[in-house]
């Protein structure tokens, strides 16, 4: 009998085996459409001096913005102004003072809805105490070494001017988009984009505007970071994780630790954030990370990608691979991160009240609502209150990733980078593009620049370069998209 179901079980393997090999043989290519690549000339020197100029305005978004130096964001739109003339011209133009920037520019195709495209001219400080860390001042603007250098090359002055880069060559050859573009620039997303990209988005709800496609930031192209893929990955975020912050507080009579109470509220609130961090939230299998791997898959090695095309056979396998580096942990589930604690202001006083904050990235498919649910449930405490701090969002709906929007710029990618598999993928942080969500049929979130696993610690860290290749490689991108044709 035993033998029966020992021959009965390796069938069954084997079958499976057989099948998901016959599935990954006859599953396709994902194809990408076809877009010519701009053959407008791209003076590598002169844009890179530009961004280098950009890079030297300081438009440092703060928390505090009274403790702190008034951002140089005025000067820098000033700056734009005399460095794209004909886009100032000829763009019909919107300026939110302090806040951002809007221009319009009138496609061929009346009858076709309109495409933004956004981008942040703010940027985060530089960490008191790190200055000397950096090979070039961070807002001295170097070029050197083949390098821009300075905060905002990376995150995300680049994408702002290659985008008025390309608009600029275009109109200087009598170029017109097919779509009509907005190029929508915010001044505060580092801080939420609750005043730039805000203002800007209710702006074009009150005129009626319905949009294609958002592209912002997001996404990029990697190399080096998934394991066994034999080309550089182009990911296009086609969807976004929510954002929330909750308050866990408690409080108590006090006194003096001589004498301590049985109600303390930092062992309370201590205890409600360990118990928390022990109830991780599920391992799933987002939609946009199944297209990821559905995509990635023929670059892999046969064993990888016989995996990764059976997801209903190998689900548990590669979830197990994911679980093992946090990096891609984060895309199979909401993660929780306890980064606040105060409490007490002497070593000898009990303290009367503690409070805690624990930032959550909520994966599409989860809820702020249901979070906040399971913390209640996993602290089991009525003497610890747990609140929803200000300035949540929930995880943005999918966008399609075969739609006429997504093809044109894959296709443009493609035609750009023609070293590279291109592929949907989930934004783990916040960007600017969720405040257009309800004005646009889909929102994806690319930009143009390659990255290396060591250079994500230049994005917000320190060191913020970008080669003059990669950077006069995205003007070239911005001016294929643009002039795409009709898919």
């Amino acid at each position: 009998m035993l033998k029966r179901a020992l021959l009965f079980v390796v069938i069954l393997i084997g079958t499976l085996v057989v099948i998901a090999v016959a599935h990954t043989a006859l599953t396709p290519r994902v194809s990408v459409a076809v877009v010519p690549l701009s053959q407008l000339p791209v003076d590598k020197q002169a844009v890179a001096e530009r961004l280098a100029a950009a890079v030297r305005f300081s438009t440092i978004s703060w928390e505090d913005p009274k403790a702190q130096p008034d951002s140089q964001l005025p000067q820098l739109i000033a700056f734009l102004r005399s460095s794209y003339p004909l886009v100032f011209s000829k763009l019909q133009q919107e300026e939110f003072p302090g806040l951002g920037l809007l221009l319009k520019w009138p496609g061929r195709d009346a009858q076709a809805l309109p495409v933004l495209l956004a981008a942040h001219l703010d940027v985060v400080p530089v960490e008191p105490g790190t200055e000397a860390g950096w090979q070039h001042p961070p807002f001295s603007g170097d070029i050197a070494d083949g390098y821009i250098w300075g905060r905002g090359t990376l995150d995300d002055k680049l994408v702002a001017l290659s985008i008025l880069e390309a608009a600029e060559a275009m109109l200087a050859q009598g170029l017109q988009p097919r779509q009509t573009l907005y190029f929508a620039f915010g001044g505060d997303e580092e801080i939420g984009g609750e005043q730039g990209a805000a203002h800007i988005a209710e702006h074009l709800r009150q005129q009626g505007v319905k949009l294609d496609y958002v592209l912002d930031e997001g996404l990029s192209i990697t190399d080096g970071f998934i394991a066994g893929l034999k080309k550089p990955a182009a990911l296009i975020g086609i969807g976004q994780k929510g954002y929330a912050t909750f308050a866990l507080s408690a409080s108590g009579p006090g006194g003096h630790s001589s004498v301590p109470v049985d109600l303390n509220p930092l062992v309370l609130v201590s205890r409600a954030v360990a118990r928390i961090d022990a109830s991780k939230p599920q391992l799933t299998m987002p939609e946009p990370v199944r297209q990821m791997l559905a995509g990635i898959a023929p670059e892999t090695p046969p064993a990888m990608r016989v995996a990764l095309s059976n997801l209903w056979l190998s689900k548990p396998l590669v979830q197990a691979i994911f679980k093992s580096q946090p990096a891609t942990r984060a895309m199979l589930q909401t993660v929780v991160s306890p980064t606040v604690f105060r409490s007490g202001e002497k070593d000898n006083i009990v303290p009367q009240q503690a409070r805690a904050e624990i930032n959550v990235r909520i994966l599409p498919g989860d809820t702020v609502a249901a979070v906040r649910q399971r913390f209640v449930k996993a602290v089991d405490d009525p003497r610890v209150s747990i609140e929803l701090v200000a300035g949540s969002t929930e995880p943005t709906p999918v966008s399609d990733s075969g739609s006429p929007g997504y093809r044109t710029l894959a296709g443009a990618i493609h035609s750009t980078y023609p070293d590279v598999v291109v592929a949907p993928g989930l934004v783990l942080a916040l960007t600017d593009s969720r405040h257009y969500v309800d004005i646009a049929q889909n929102i994806y979130r690319f930009g143009p620049m390659r990255l290396r696993p060591e250079d994500l610690a230049r994005i917000h860290g320190s060191n913020e370069r970008i080669s003059v290749e990669d950077y006069a490689a995205a003007v070239r991108f911005f001016a294929t998209l643009m002039s795409a044709p009709a898919l």
